[in-house]
């Protein structure tokens, strides 16, 4: 970067707040004399979209215009795209573009230095977001406009290389389903005429304890839920341990094995699904559930895959019941339907997928070195020093 002087963010850049209507002037559909108001979720989906009287009071934005997210669980969200009105949880920014490139502004408030700010800023006790006044305390880096120009463009195809890496992930993600639709669903005319039940396909299915025991320093692992995520089980999210004694009893009624299925039926994450590849002895709390597969009848992989379909999870989440915490009882559990293939059908399946996770890992790691790539090259920019 040449020259880079740092200057106050309010002296290049001008901020305004939006206005809140009453929610009883809010119409579903498109009316004349009325105007969108946009909304943080907006940004996400058109599905919740409301529009008011459109008045002199009310502010706007074009599609060019720079919006930030100015509270919640958004507060610092970069968003741009829709025009209407917008309400208070968004400030259009207004940036001098005789000095400041709009694509090079777009950067940095999306740089890791203007982000911490502001979500600093959020962690104040008596603010929920922030305020034109708290912008006074930020400077950005501003170097001529060429200059700008030139930095946005570098970090623009840098972007543009991330994004397309994510979007192939993603893709690679859903072949899986796609696949699995492809060589089973039509065995099913309807979901739930499927005659196998998960009970005939395992040999046992339980849950772990219903009586949480003492946690100890050392001892025999003790996992909740939350040690089961979608990549599979992992030890290293603050292990648990209870004693040898407390394990014993536990695991005489709950002995997960490799090559078992683990299955969260209890809470926000109820429906996730992962094949044990420890050898090792661990105790589960009955947040858990495990299904030991019969081998005979049906491949541990192909359970568990079976379990995080579509298909299967969006039939398992209606059959949650409970006042306070929902889930999924072990009856319910064992009555619910399996596509059941023959074993070498469920074998091809799996090599299928195997090979697919293999390109997604390879995927995986190029995404997360372009990832690392642009946020050094952010860091760089506006420092002064690319």
């Amino acid at each position: 970067m040449k020259t880079a002087q740092f200057v106050p963010f309010l002296e290049v850049c001008d901020i305004q707040g939006g206005t809140q209507p009453p929610k009883s002037t809010f119409v579903d559909e498109p009316t004349d004399g009325y105007v969108r108001l946009l909304q943080i979720q907006d940004f996400k989906t058109d599905k919740k979209a409301v529009f008011v009287p459109d008045k002199q009071t009310l502010k706007k934005c074009s599609k060019n215009d720079i919006m930030i997210a100015r509270y919640g669980a958004s507060l610092g969200k970069i968003l741009f795209g829709l025009e209407g009105a917008y309400n208070v949880a968004l400030v259009k920014t207004i940036p001098d573009l005789e000095r400041l490139d709009r694509a090079y502004f777009s950067h940095f408030l999306r740089a890791d230095a203007f982000q911490s700010f502001i979500l600093n800023l959020g962690g104040r006790a008596a603010q929920a977001g922030f305020n034109k006044a708290d912008l006074e305390r930020i400077k950005i880096p501003l170097p001529p406009l060429e200059e700008q120009k030139r930095i946005a463009g570098i970090l623009d195809q840098a972007d543009a290389l991330r994004r397309l890496r994510t979007r192939a992930l993603d893709k690679l993600n859903t072949l899986g389903q796609a696949i699995f639709h492809e060589m089973f669903e039509t065995r099913a005319t309807s979901f739930w005429q499927i005659p196998t039940k998960l009970s005939d396909a395992t040999s046992k299915i339980t849950d772990g304890t219903h009586h949480s025991p003492p946690i100890v320093n050392e001892g025999i692992p003790y996992i909740t839920a939350k040690h089961l995520k979608r990549e599979g089980l992992r030890f290293e999210n603050k292990p648990w341990f209870i004693s040898p004694e407390d394990h014993s009893s536990i695991y005489s009624r709950c002995n997960p094995e490799k090559g078992d299925v683990l299955y969260i039926k209890d809470g926000a994450t109820t429906g996730l699904a992962a094949v044990n590849r420890y050898e090792f002895e661990f105790s589960m709390l009955s947040s858990l559930a495990l299904l030991k597969p019969n081998h005979n009848l049906c491949l541990p992989e192909y359970l568990c895959f079976w379990l995080n379909s579509d298909l299967f999870k969006s039939y398992a989440l209606r059959s949650m019941s409970g006042a306070g915490i929902t889930r999924l009882t072990l009856k319910k559990i064992k009555d619910m339907p399996i596509i059941l293939p023959a074993i070498q059908e469920q074998r091809e399946f799996v090599e299928r997928i195997f090979r697919l996770e293999a390109q997604a890992n390879i995927v995986s790691e190029q995404t997360e070195k372009l990832n690392s790539l642009f946020a050094s090259l952010q860091h760089r920019a506006f420092r002064g020093e690319l």
